[in-house]
């Protein structure tokens, strides 16, 4: 009997395939009472069989209506009104008046804008929470090791803002080559006559620019570089890339070693994230081996850049100038030389922007439909089908590995769902 029995599946394997039809009709069917009648079938079963774990049967149910999110900032107009779409938004965190403790308690998860921290206690606050879905690519400002000791997975949107980033990289090389804020700032001036034909810029075309991390950002700054202004690009890099992706890249050169690199570039574009290992990566001796005259841009994070160091290598005319999207601390303190270098020897030298790499509606839109496939893809993970988080941080991916577990795959409940427009 025994041995006829091991040719039948399990109750457990039965249950399971029974939890996949389930997830189907639910994704699928607009009708709740079909809906309703297999979710009380389901939840009579753990009555009398206490062992299955259903978890994920009652996220499918809180998937039926919309899920409740937690944000930080509000939106513009048009994407808040996407994300209200499809999502119940509580008050933003950072403004008055403040959510609830019953308001947090509905948090289905956490949708990040800005970059205020996310550590154990606001995590603490939002027990229901079952993702946190960052909208960027950095996530310094988020505590990976308090999420993962919850259980909670952390995505964030790589890649989708790379062209955009170096689109305004290459803006803020030009702009201060150029002088094209001096310039505008003369122009503005009562008391200007005419051009004075001694105010002379930087030559850009041909130059050589030295991109340090060569990712997403990095590649497409190569590619603007090389291939659109005639420049010889060096780049320093974690890894080579291969021939092919350095022939695309503008005809990139792998320099091994930071500091040769910066000797021969004329400008040098930061583009990497921030790591332990890449904290103050440009400092004291990184300037002092800089071309006097170089131009440093830094599009990747603030503490990238010793920003005394920045201001010494200024003051001892060690680099030329300095164009910041980003700094540290972020904003500086409104009294801070690179922010007034009025009538000092940094006048005219230092350029600093609002942290506006991404900022365009589109790039945005999209960055915001990722956070999205990101929240429903953990929302909506069930053992029947093993969804993961589509794009999940660097920690939580080894997490995962260490489980067992297996890496994230790219299909997710929100494009079974309802398909990105």
């Amino acid at each position: 009997m025994r041995s006829l029995l091991r040719h039948f599946p399990s109750f457990s394997d039965v249950f399971c395939s029974y939890k996949a039809y389930f997830w189907t009709i639910s994704t699928t069917t607009d009708d709740d009472r079909i809906f309703t009648r297999h979710l009380s079938f389901l939840n009579g079963l753990v009555l009398f069989f206490p062992k299955l774990h259903v978890k994920d049967i009652h996220i499918i149910y809180r998937m039926k209506t919309k899920p409740t999110i937690l944000i930080d900032k509000p939106f513009p107009p048009s994407h808040q009104a996407y994300l209200e779409e499809h999502c119940t938004v509580l008050p933003p965190y950072t403004l008055d008046p403040k959510p609830t403790q019953d308001d947090l308690n509905k948090a289905d998860a956490l949708l990040w804008y800005g970059h205020e921290p996310i550590d154990s206690d606001l995590l603490s606050k939002c027990p229901n929470a079952m993702v946190v879905s960052n909208f960027g690519a950095g996530y310094e400002h988020i505590d990976t090791s308090a999420c993962i000791a919850l259980d909670v997975p952390v995505g964030h949107t790589p890649d989708c803002l790379s062209e955009c980033v170096a689109d305004y990289a290459f803006a803020m090389l030009l702009a201060s080559a150029r002088d094209v804020v001096e310039g505008v700032k003369r122009c503005e001036d009562p008391g200007f006559r005419g051009f004075n034909p001694n105010d002379l810029g930087k030559q850009v075309y041909g130059a050589n620019v030295g991109i340090v991390g060569m990712g997403g950002i990095g590649g497409a700054v190569a590619k603007r570089a090389g291939h659109g202004f005639g420049m010889n690009v060096f780049y320093h890099n974690r890894r080579r890339r291969s021939e092919e992706e350095e022939r695309t890249c503008g005809n990139a050169t792998y320099c091994a070693d930071l500091l040769d690199m910066l000797e021969k570039s004329d400008y040098v574009v930061l583009t990497l994230p921030v790591t332990p290992s890449t904290v103050n990566l440009m400092s004291t001796e990184q300037f002092k081996r800089m071309r006097n005259d170089a131009i440093l841009v830094n599009v990747g994070r603030g503490k990238l850049v010793d920003t005394e160091a920045l201001v010494e290598a200024l003051l001892n005319n060690e680099i030329g100038r300095c164009v910041l999207d980003v700094t540290e601390p972020e904003p500086l303190p409104r009294d801070h030389i690179l922010v007034r270098p009025q009538n000092t020897p940094l006048e005219g030298r230092v350029i600093i922007t609002p942290h506006a790499g991404s900022a365009t509606s589109e790039t945005r839109m999209e960055m915001l439909k990722m956070s999205l496939d990101n929240l429903f893809a953990a929302l909506g993970e069930n053992k029947g089908n093993k969804v993961r988080l589509p794009w999940l941080v660097r920690e939580c991916r080894e997490w995962w590995a260490q489980k067992g577990e297996g890496l994230p795959v790219g299909a997710t409940a929100y494009s079974q769902r309802k398909p990105n427009p």
